[in-house]
């Protein structure tokens, strides 16, 4: 039988030519030439340790304890790679029960961890960073909630407080209106059957925050109608004070020619004032000096 022959049938690994061998020995005392000398380990000495004293003209080695071996003529030649306390294991399957389940719950836990490390953990970190946001787009969500909510009570104050402001403006408007203000005191005298034979215009009269804008009337018409043309003018829309109210009889008093009708029994002569708003002063802009 040949080197070859015998590493392929141990699964071992021939090294050198493909000597022939008769012959299998295990004992290196008493080895005959041409014979295949197993190198065994013992208690107390290893096989390996005498391969180089063992007789005979060409022997040939192989050991079960380590690598191969190479005698001092470069012959020697198999040997097999094999655990330190001489179990040969050619496969997987081969290993024994306990050995494979340790090796596949190592194997798994080795692909958990990378699994963990690689994809998990990242995931992990950019998920907690979702959170974050979410978190922070729920509590500005409540913020915009509640300012939804007092948006109605906001817009209905603001509606009432324009409303006022109209109000307060058509009361004391910001502008004179001198034209809208003469036409209704001449509607109003219509109204209540009263003549307006005189409306002179006077100087103004400028306050802090408003200016006074009067007028001398002079009327003529039964005592109930001016009754009733003074109430309303007091309950007109725009403020109107009258000051100076003198009554006498119903004839003269008024500018132009004029016929009185004998119903008209009262002559009036009055000041009405009405008033505006005075307009805020022009703030100069810093850096400028004031006009003079």
């Amino acid at each position: 039988m040949h080197l070859h022959e015998a590493a392929r049938a141990l699964d071992a690994q021939a090294v050198g030519p493909d000597v022939a061998f008769d012959s299998v020995s295990t004992d290196s005392r008493s080895l005959p030439a041409g014979a295949l000398f197993v190198a065994l380990r013992g208690e107390r000495f290893t096989a390996m340790e005498v391969m180089q004293q063992a007789p005979g003209e060409d022997p040939r080695y192989i050991s079960v304890s380590g690598a191969p071996l190479v005698d001092d003529g470069g012959r020697a030649v198999a040997g097999r790679k094999v655990r330190e306390d001489g179990l040969m294991a050619r496969k997987f399957d081969d290993l024994p029960g306990g050995i494979q389940a340790i090796v596949l719950v190592v194997v798994a836990v080795a692909l958990a961890g990378f699994t963990f490390w690689y994809f998990a953990l990242p995931e992990s970190s950019q998920l907690e960073n979702l959170q974050q946001q979410v978190k922070k787009l729920r509590s500005e969500n409540d913020r915009n909630e509640a300012f939804k909510r007092d948006q109605t009570e906001y817009l209905n104050r603001i509606a009432q407080l324009s409303e006022q402001l109209n109000t307060l403006q058509s009361i004391v408007p910001d502008q004179p209106a001198t034209d809208v203000f003469v036409r209704s005191i001449y509607d109003t005298g219509t109204t209540s059957d009263v003549h307006i034979r005189t409306f002179i215009s006077q100087p103004l009269v400028t306050k802090q925050l408003y200016v006074e804008m009067p007028f001398r009337l002079h009327l003529d018409g039964t005592y109930y109608r001016l009754l009733q043309f003074f109430d309303r003018l007091a309950h007109g829309q725009r403020i109107v004070t009258v000051s100076n109210l003198t009554l006498g009889g119903a004839e003269g008093g008024g500018m132009g020619s004029y016929k009185v009708s004998p119903e008209e029994t009262v002559g009036a002569n009055c000041v009405i004032t009405t008033y505006y708003n005075r307009p805020a002063p022009e703030t100069p802009a810093k850096g400028k000096a004031p006009r003079k």
